[in-house]
């Protein structure tokens, strides 16, 4: 492990993610959310489906609308030789949707999965929390590459940990909102209001939110640094000596 400098900058740059921003000068919204295609992957297929199912009122052709665009942005970046994991997590979503939706006759559960998952994320979120394991915190530690539960120690993180918690609060917040609003909706039976919900509950509070953590924590990136690279030199330390007494090589620091 090094200083997450120029390494950390690079790889950042290759990665398009949310997180991935948290090592960025200035935060790029188009990463954010995977670039163009990625943000095409998220809005697409429920778009096209309450577009055709609005004109048409016909659950078939919308579902094969749905059905259909995903396809093409898959082979899209196959064609682009991209990957495709994300690509292919979508289609397997809106494909749960189609099959939810033919087998009960009920267009409104094309968005079932959707708001299960919203409703998932969140409550691991507020579980984890609630077990002092805040997602914003453990997302750090990778990225920064500090030790595992840093948020439990080091007196001069405390502050960053602080401000860890109350993000992970706020991402808490939004799947639950994405649930909560899409529920009633979803019971109506609202199929255009749902559609239309999942778009403005998608991409714009993500990025929202994405930004608000990156401008809440990048403060404190210097001075994780540090304490990564103190962590780092110990550990290697550690190692050197534990090799140079014939000692098995121990593990990753952590704060008990």
């Amino acid at each position: 492990m090094s200083e997450p400098t120029k390494s950390t900058g690079n790889r950042a740059a290759g990665n398009k993610s949310a997180a991935a921003q948290l090592n960025a000068e200035k935060f790029d919204a188009w990463q954010a959310v995977g670039g163009v295609r990625g943000a095409l992957e998220s809005v697409l297929p429920a778009l096209v489906f309450v577009t055709i199912y609005g004109f048409t009122l016909t659950l078939k052709w919308a579902l094969i609308g749905a059905v259909g665009v995903s396809v093409v942005l898959i082979l899209a970046r196959l064609i682009a030789r991209q990957p495709v994991t994300y690509s292919v997590s979508g289609f397997i979503g809106v494909g749960i949707g189609v099959i939810w939706a033919l087998l009960t006759g009920r267009g409104e559960n094309f968005f079932v999965f959707g708001i299960l998952m919203a409703g998932v994320y969140g409550l691991a979120i507020l579980i984890a929390s609630l077990a002092r394991f805040p997602v914003v915190s453990m997302a750090l530690t990778p990225v920064w590459e500090l030790p595992w539960k840093w948020w439990r120690g080091a007196d001069v993180l405390k502050p960053l940990a602080r401000e860890a918690r109350r993000l992970s609060w706020l991402w808490f917040a939004l799947f639950a909102v994405r649930a909560l609003v899409q529920l009633p909706l979803w019971a109506a039976g609202e199929v255009a209001l749902l559609g239309t919900t999942k778009i403005f509950l998608g991409l714009p509070p993500f990025l929202l939110i994405a930004w608000i953590t990156w401008a809440r924590l990048r403060p404190y990136r210097d001075v994780a640094r540090e304490v990564a690279k103190a962590a780092a030199d110990q550990a290697s330390s550690r190692n050197a000596t534990a090799q140079e007494a014939g000692e098995e090589e121990p593990g990753q620091q952590s704060y008990n």
